[in-house]
């Protein structure tokens, strides 16, 4: 019953035309973005595969290689590479918050030798093929689009 009135609310809203506008912008934004979120989804997928096969299994609470690093300290375990949505969930958080540094060094602590110990590496990868690019992207597309709408509004003031 409440979202209903917040729904008749927003109805109400949107009749003025500044309102109309950003709802304008955003649905078009929405729509617009669709092709960008694919390429992100596909990339974020490409990493979460690389990461599970790197490091699956090596980030569990009880690890005796991750004492003592930030990635313990910060009881980050249900950040791990263990399947493909908490690798997901991973570089989800990796993505909104930028390069987290103990995120890289529990990883670099968990696989200290074998074919896969610089696989910390990856999340300087990520971090400058997936987070600046896609940051740039979204921005450069949500400014073109706002310019392009505000060209076609009509000016009432």
């Amino acid at each position: 019953l409440r979202l209903l009135r917040l729904v008749r609310v927003l109805k109400s809203l949107k009749r003025l035309p500044k309102v109309a506008f950003m709802f304008e912008c955003v649905s078009t934004l929405l729509v617009s973005a669709i092709d960008i979120l694919t390429f992100l989804f596909a990339i974020l997928y490409l990493f979460c595969a690389l990461g599970c096969q790197l490091v699956g299994g090596k980030l569990y609470q009880g690890n005796p290689d991750l004492a003592g690093t930030d990635y313990e300290e910060s009881k980050y375990y249900s950040l791990n590479f263990n399947d493909m949505l908490s690798a997901f969930s991973l570089w989800f958080v990796n993505l909104l918050c930028a390069y987290n540094v103990s995120l890289a060094d529990g990883v670099a602590a968990a696989v200290p030798t074998g074919p896969a110990q610089h696989s910390w590496m990856i999340f300087l990868l990520f971090y400058f093929s997936v987070a600046i690019l896609a940051f740039e992207l979204v921005s450069a597309f949500t400014i073109e689009t706002f310019v392009a709408l505000t060209k076609e509004q009509p000016q009432s003031d």
